[in-house]
């Protein structure tokens, strides 16, 4: 029986326990980024949650796009994997406070790496994941720039990116 008064593990060393052993290179540039992260957040004393992990990520990632036209993809995968695994972590409350910056750049994300699909369908994901959290009472309510990014995408020839859409956007709108 778990000891209900034990706190969750923090953020990092789910993903380094799950990833550590990996003999896959993305992993370890995975797992060397997220440890980066939350060495970033103990330095200034900002409390590991995952709230804290999805803004520090955030803010990597928008200073990459800002600083270079053409990232890489190998620098920009890792943090759109990080947010795609954090955001079902928070709250839904949460979320929606922080969801148009949020939302704002991942559209971008996903924009300018259209050509990966690694790093469109980790996007699409989150992409997915705010639109159904935000569950807005009307339509006018709705991020614009994530529901027009989901459309792009809709009819796109990767088998990555159509198996997306198969198997996550289908279950999700139907309440499956």
């Amino acid at each position: 029986m778990e000891d209900e008064n034990q706190p969750e593990p923090d953020f990092c060393s789910t993903i380094l326990s799950r990833f550590s052993t990996s003999t896959d290179p993305q992993h370890h540039h995975l797992c060397s980024i997220i440890n980066n992260i939350s060495q970033s957040l103990k330095h200034l004393n900002h409390p590991l949650t995952p709230l804290a992990y999805l803004l520090a990520t955030c803010t990597s990632l928008d200073k990459l796009l800002s600083s270079d036209p053409n990232p890489p993809p190998h620098h920009i995968h890792p943090l759109i994997t990080i947010v795609c695994m954090v955001l079902p972590t928070i709250s839904p409350a949460v979320i929606r406070n922080q969801n148009d910056c949020v939302s704002g750049l991942l559209a971008r994300v996903v924009m300018m790496m259209s050509h990966d699909d690694g790093v469109v369908v980790s996007g699409l994901k989150c992409a997915s994941h705010l639109l159904v959290v935000a569950h807005r009472t009307s339509w006018s309510h709705v991020s614009n720039c994530l529901f027009g990014v989901l459309l792009r995408f809709i009819a796109d020839s990767r088998l990555k990116v159509v198996l997306f859409y198969t198997r996550t956007n289908y279950s999700r709108f139907n309440g499956s």
